[in-house]
């Protein structure tokens, strides 16, 4: 289901996330997700809404497979009528479902609330709750190799590196994730 082009409907929300994950302790992830959708005045005239949301998200193992979750957003509609910005709060359960070795599916139920926040477009105060599905999918690239011997020694020349960063600016890649020491 796609984005119809309304708030509510379809997928409005992606989030790219970057965070740290310790393997049977928790994780912490921080996001920035962006969208925009239109919105009718009172007249029937459409305007653009642009959404912004800052998120932390704390993740707790409970085992090997299940983790409890917790979570801050930082919420923003920004449009050329006035700007509504509010905080969203949740908790929930989530796992991975390992693809391979290099790949997971992440799925996550998490309870989300809104305290009370006055809205200017509506003219009163707002406030709720929902539950939200969040899927996503995690990859591991080991483009630099399996893990080096116990030492100091280098893993790849400077040469290697350097076409590797060559490599990464002709393909347009904006972030490399460091997995072990």
């Amino acid at each position: 289901v796609m984005n119809d082009d309304e708030a509510s409907s379809g997928i409005v929300r992606i989030t790219p996330f970057v965070g740290a994950w310790i393997q049977g302790l928790g994780y912490l992830r921080v996001g920035y997700g962006m969208y925009d959708f239109t919105s009718k005045a009172d007249n029937s005239e459409k305007y653009t809404v642009k959404h912004r949301d800052f998120s932390v998200l704390l993740g707790i193992a409970l085992g090997a497979g299940p983790y409890l979750q917790g979570s801050y957003t930082r919420a923003k509609n920004l449009s050329e009528f006035g700007d509504v910005s509010w905080h969203e709060w949740g908790v929930g359960l989530g796992t991975t479902f390992p693809l391979s070795p290099m790949a997971a599916i992440v799925t996550e139920l998490e309870y989300r609330w809104i305290l009370s926040h006055y809205d200017p477009f509506l003219e009163e105060k707002v406030s709720g709750s929902r539950l939200q599905l969040n899927l996503g999918f995690v990859v591991y690239v080991y483009l630099w190799g399996n893990y080096p011997m116990l030492g100091f020694t280098a893993k790849r020349s400077y040469m290697h590196c350097a076409n590797m960063v060559k490599m990464f600016k002709r393909y347009g890649v904006h972030g490399v994730y460091r997995c072990g020491y």
